[in-house]
């Protein structure tokens, strides 16, 4: 089974899509992370920053 996500390392993927706009594959390249993983992974740290940005 693989070991999850640290948090650090989900905000680092996120701040790096928000920066660049790269695509998943890109990401997925550079944190060696699945792409897929890399969508969920944007989508859930964006939902969950919502109630801290206005």
């Amino acid at each position: 089974m693989r070991t999850a996500l640290e948090p650090g390392h989900r905000l680092a993927i996120t701040l790096r899509y928000m920066a660049s706009g790269d695509s998943y594959t890109s990401l997925s390249y550079n944190f060696r992370v699945a792409d897929n993983t890399i969508g969920v992974v944007t989508h859930v740290v964006n939902e969950n920053r919502s109630p801290f940005v206005a």
